[in-house]
């Protein structure tokens, strides 16, 4: 089935063996190196929309002001 524990609804109980880690644990030089890489992926993710956006208006022109209300 799913390996002995339970996933979905929170709160729910979780059948673990004793001693078994609760999940990955990381240094601090890779929780600081995934901080990292996530502020880079966001920028890159930022900057791709600023760029369709000023696209989107070079695009459009001054024409996007002369049309019928």
């Amino acid at each position: 089935m799913n390996g002995g524990a339970t996933h979905g609804k929170q709160g729910a109980d979780k059948t673990v063996p004793a001693g078994a880690p609760e999940g990955v644990r990381l240094s601090p030089e890779e929780r600081r190196r995934q901080r990292a890489r996530n502020v880079a992926i966001g920028l890159a993710l930022g900057g791709l929309f600023v760029l369709f956006y000023i696209l989107t208006i070079a695009r459009l022109g001054s024409n996007v002001f002369n049309r019928p209300l």
